[in-house]
């Protein structure tokens, strides 16, 4: 299956990016309601396997104010756009705190609509009265723990492809989300918010998903291969388990640059976090995961700090 359609392991060197400031004042928050318009392309980077990255120290973010300053100072040291090249929301699931940076839409998903075919395939499966069959199991398996791609277009497909997809998408009220054309799912796009609305669906009692379903999807995300437990992972708290769907690609027709992309539910301070950071245009593949780690970080003190 060509990298076009979908990803496969990371690829890249890491590059860090250390910020560091001081943060004053307080403020509500407020989504900043700006369009990033990355551009799909094809890939044809062989996977390799590198070291997990190294995550740079984040700042002290004390306020949501003192947290966009940050991630503004972020961007500019690692010559990423808010306006273009990101996407960032956090939730904090005990106190209800949100918040949200950055493009509100049109933010490529790579590996990471690999969770929203397992949230499909789970939904559809209730609908239908059933539990996941052994085979679709092996499938989820290897599609959330090592984002295998013959395992997520065999699910895709079983599913019923782009229809079945638009269809969750629309029953979830995920507006800012639209699959991929012509079959090529890992060129979905999407906001933030919309990633952290997915996510409250593994752990919100009251969702449309069961609990047995909860738990599943979160144990697969908490089992992910020790090369692509990286991103907002970043944020947790020390002995904790998070829970990470991760995604990764380069752009061909963006002059090579890199869209990577994490979501996740994460222990920060005590308190389960749901966390999405979506980069576009990374100059590679290791500065794109550096920004997000720290980010990751940054916004998860806004909503626990």
């Amino acid at each position: 299956m060509s990298s076009a359609r979908m990803l496969r392991r990371r690829v890249g060197a890491v590059v860090l990016v250390v910020v560091a400031a001081t943060f004053v004042g307080g403020a509500t928050l407020s989504l900043v309601d700006r369009q990033g318009a990355p551009t799909a392309g094809a890939s044809s980077g062989v996977p390799v396997t590198t070291t997990d990255p190294t995550p740079s120290a984040a700042p002290t973010v004390p306020d949501p104010v003192g947290a966009r300053t940050a991630l503004d100072q972020l961007g500019a040291a690692a010559g990423i756009d808010p306006a273009a090249g990101v996407s960032v929301a956090a939730r904090d699931t005990v106190t209800g705190a949100s918040f949200q940076y950055g493009a509100s839409t049109g933010m490529s998903t790579a590996s990471v609509v690999k969770l929203e075919i397992l949230v499909a395939t789970m939904i559809r499966n209730q609908d239908d009265g059933d539990q996941l069959t052994a085979q679709d199991r092996s499938l989820a398996r290897a599609m959330i723990t090592e984002s295998d791609n013959d395992a997520a277009i065999a699910l895709f497909d079983e599913l019923g492809g782009t229809s079945a997809l638009v269809a969750v998408n629309d029953r979830l009220g995920l507006a800012a989300t639209t699959i991929g054309a012509g079959g090529y799912f890992g060129f979905t796009t999407t906001g933030a918010a919309d990633q952290v609305a997915l996510l409250n669906l593994l752990t919100d009692p009251t969702s449309v998903l069961s609990a047995e379903n909860r738990a599943y999807a979160l144990d697969l995300m908490r089992s992910v291969v020790p090369d692509q437990d990286w991103g907002v992972s970043a944020a947790a708290d020390p002995g904790s388990a998070p829970a990470v769907k991760n995604g990764w690609l380069p752009i061909d027709s963006d002059d090579g640059l890199w869209v990577v992309a994490s979501v996740g539910v994460v222990t920060v301070h005590g308190h389960p976090v749901l966390l999405a950071v979506l980069v576009s245009h990374a100059a590679t593949e290791g500065a794109g995961i550096d920004y997000i780690q720290q980010a990751a970080r940054i916004a998860a003190t806004a909503v626990t700090g």
